[in-house]
């Protein structure tokens, strides 16, 4: 799709926190210190696709100062909203302010959340995370599919010349709106339409400039 042919220009960066059981998963004070990582490095997007619940006076204690300090830094933090099918106000990053947060949309079905998707206020937008073909050549499905989704539309418009400050709002307003009674989002929020945003992009050369 010209999606994964313009986000595969972009140079990436992988970086795992460190995980301290054999199980693969880590901690929450890991995934600050990758977050200060990629603030040292100096990236433009962040895309996690890792979640978990956590209390809120919890996530602002452990990860608030690294993720404040990105999004003061104009980074476009972009994260899956979690898939255990409930609401998603409980799971972090996603639920911090200033995080683009992803829920998961029905291959069969593009205007219907994923059964297996978190949704809820907390949700800014939803991408295809069901049956998505993977670099890899394999099949997932997943909140961890469609996050990548909606960071490879942010860096279509980033080289675009579209100021960081712009690109989250872009996204999350030229979205195509459905109702959602049972996995509501959300209000405005809708399927990614990066079409819709590029389109943007060019009719207000004002939402573009040097970076």
């Amino acid at each position: 799709s010209a999606l994964l042919q313009v986000s595969a220009m972009v140079a990436r960066i992988a970086l795992q926190a460190p995980r301290n059981r054999e199980d693969g998963v880590g901690n929450w004070w890991l995934m600050a210190e990758a977050m200060d990582m990629a603030l040292d490095i100096g990236v433009d997007i962040v895309s996690i696709s890792i979640f978990g619940e956590l209390s809120k006076r919890s996530s602002n204690w452990i990860l608030g100062k690294a993720f404040r300090a990105a999004t003061d830094q104009d980074i476009i933090l972009v994260a899956c909203a979690g898939n255990h099918g409930k609401a998603a106000d409980t799971y972090y990053p996603c639920a911090l302010p200033g995080v683009v947060c992803v829920a998961s949309l029905d291959m069969q079905d593009p205007l219907r959340v994923s059964s297996f998707s978190n949704y809820g206020n907390s949700v800014d937008i939803a991408a295809y995370g069901s049956g998505v073909y993977t670099g890899s050549g394999q099949y997932a499905s997943g909140t961890s599919s469609s996050c990548p989704l909606v960071s490879g539309a942010a860096a279509i418009l980033l080289a675009m010349g579209v100021k960081p400050e712009y690109v989250a709002g872009m996204l999350t307003y030229n979205v195509d709106r459905f109702a959602s009674p049972l996995r509501p989002l959300k209000k405005h929020a809708g399927a990614l339409n990066p079409l819709k945003a590029v389109r943007m992009a060019i009719d207000f050369p004002v939402l573009r400039g040097a970076r």
